[in-house]
């Protein structure tokens, strides 16, 4: 990194990151676990111990006072040991605004040819224990 007269470093000489390729589910959780553990951590110290409330009418999750937007992902049945994407899961009646990062996960799996984001049903212990 270079200084200028100043003796600060000049900012237009960092190296660019950029995200590593992923061609799987797994290489996906892989690539991104650690961060999103630090951020469920920092968001239950942010909750705290409220209780949650969800409002599908009008697109929400409550926690004591604290109310914020929410999109649905999928749905993960323990009876079953099943994840359903929320695109699929016609029945369901979840509003469409609800969908649209649901959606763009199906999109990107039909991108990158990833079976698993274009599967209807996971088996989610068989996809979390294979490598």
């Amino acid at each position: 990194m270079s200084e200028n007269k100043d003796n600060r470093p000049e900012l237009n000489n960092f190296n660019t990151l950029r995200k590593a390729e992923w061609n799987s589910l797994e290489g996906l959780f892989e690539s991104h676990a650690g961060l999103s553990f630090e951020k469920q951590l920092i968001f239950g110290d942010f909750i705290g111990s409220h209780g949650w409330q969800l409002d599908l009418g009008k697109g929400s999750i409550l926690f004591g006072d604290i109310e914020l937007p929410i999109q649905v992902i999928g749905s993960l049945s323990f009876n079953t040991s099943s994840w359903m994407w929320g695109w699929a899961n016609t029945q369901s009646g979840i509003p469409e605004n609800l969908l649209v990062h649901s959606r763009q996960l199906k999109a990107l799996g039909e991108e990158k040819k990833s079976k698993n984001l274009q599967t209807v049903i996971l088996m989610w212990m068989k996809v979390l224990s294979t490598k």
